[in-house]
């Protein structure tokens, strides 16, 4: 009796050990998992961060030059008012040459300038449409690493389910042949000693053998158990 007690003991132990690992290894796995999704939700996070900030400031560039533009344009139309108003009328005909020359001079100074605004407002223009396209290609780039980051998150959900269900699969045929096994041994063995080894089992794996023993063992066992537990397994025997 004592050795298949012993028996009883170390394969109880070996399940619980083997349990026991299992159950930390998939903690330790799910905790790295976690811990590679924050890591590289941050590496996103900083990287949109980088991004806009080095949009905003080269759509700031843009503006301020655009203010520059507009600056220089006002005070050329200033100038030009300023020569129109402040001239008294001219006496001689040098003095209307004079002016005419100041007049056609400004007017190229200005369309010089005109022409050089223009082309810095196209430039402007070009960087804006090329920020706004990169700022879409960026947008989308997130997106999909956003969406490449749940999807791994699914695939590593599932792979850790399939996982836990093949461990238990697993850890459940382990149980069955250690329980047939302990099953050929109690056929073997007298009524009374299996009914004190299975008194001090918990109902659910006392049943679970009772179950893998042939009939007239079972009703052998069941007459030298007390009334109350007799009837306890009995009835649990005949749940499906």
């Amino acid at each position: 009796m004592k050795k298949e007690i012993l028996v009883y003991i170390i394969i109880f132990i070996l399940s619980f050990a083997v349990t026991a690992g299992f159950l930390f290894y998939m903690a330790k796995k799910q905790k790295e998992d976690k811990a590679l999704v924050a890591a590289s939700q941050k590496q996103i996070k900083t990287k949109v961060v980088l991004e806009k900030k080095e949009n905003a400031d080269s759509l700031k560039a843009v503006k301020d030059s655009l203010n520059q533009v507009e600056s220089e344009f006002q005070s050329f139309v200033t100038q030009l008012k300023n020569l129109y108003s402040t001239t008294k009328k001219p006496k001689t005909e040098k003095e209307l040459e004079n002016i005419q020359r100041n007049v056609d001079s400004l007017l190229v100074i200005l369309k010089t300038k005109v022409d050089s605004l223009s082309e810095k407002d196209r430039k402007n223009q070009k960087k804006i449409a090329e920020l706004q396209k990169e700022l879409s290609i960026n947008d989308n780039i997130i997106r999909k690493q956003i969406a490449e980051i749940k999807s791994i998150n699914n695939e590593n959900k599932k792979k850790r389910e399939e996982d836990h269900q093949a461990e238990l699969n697993k850890q459940k045929e382990k149980d069955d042949t250690s329980l047939r096994e302990l099953a050929k041994i109690y056929n073997k063995m007298d009524a009374k000693k299996v009914a004190e080894i299975l008194k001090n089992m918990p109902v659910e794996r006392a049943t679970a053998i009772l179950k893998r023993l042939n009939q007239k063992k079972i009703a052998q066992i069941l007459a030298v158990l007390p009334p109350a537990i007799a009837t306890s397994y009995s009835s649990k025997l005949t749940e499906n």
